[in-house]
């Protein structure tokens, strides 16, 4: 079966230690801001994709991201995060973004949400949170009015694979967010 393989390719991938295309993370920002450009979701796609055709979501960046920082030994860990009001079944914009920690810092890598785009250094994740949480409020992102709650959870890419709508992005990562709990 085809997701089969796809795992499969993916584990063997990271078994083999693959040097990433980059020296640093700032290297692949640099990269990512005078290469990549911004694209509406369609349906996910793989890190080369991503680095082939220098576009994607901000899923198919966090894919990208997360697979060259973890080749540079980084062990990034991905977050997601949907809009929602609560008691209605209808949510809002989606994003997803990596992070990882150096030394006792933890490094937002955001490449994809407008105006926000950096490495930025923080003390923690909660930190990061909160830091968006204040941008949903205050406009920044999102649409706070229509969507006053931020849902989070872990975006765990081998969990995913190219091809998946954003119906099955979300049903995916909420699910296995659950299961974690």
């Amino acid at each position: 079966d085809v997701e089969y393989k796809l795992r499969n390719k993916i584990n063997d991938m990271k078994s083999r230690k693959i040097k990433s295309r980059f020296t640093s993370p700032e290297n692949l920002f640099l990269w990512m801001r005078n290469n990549m450009t911004y694209s509406d979701f369609t349906t996910l796609k793989s890190a080369d994709d991503v680095f082939k055709i220098k576009s994607g979501s901000c899923h198919d960046q966090v894919i990208l991201e997360y697979s060259e920082l973890s080749k540079m030994g980084l062990n990034p860990k991905a977050e997601f995060l949907i809009e929602y009001k609560p008691g209605s079944t209808i949510g809002g914009m989606t994003h997803s973004f990596v992070h990882y920690k150096k030394g006792n810092k933890i490094y937002w890598f955001e490449h994809a949400m407008g105006g926000q785009e950096g490495i930025h250094q923080f003390d923690s994740i909660n930190d990061i949170k909160a830091e968006i949480t204040r941008l949903h409020i205050i406009g920044k992102i999102g649409n706070y009015k229509a969507f006053p709650k931020l849902k989070w959870c872990s975006f765990i890419p081998e969990d995913h694979i190219p091809g998946e709508t954003i119906g099955e992005l979300v049903n995916i990562t909420l699910s296995n967010s659950k299961r974690m709990k």
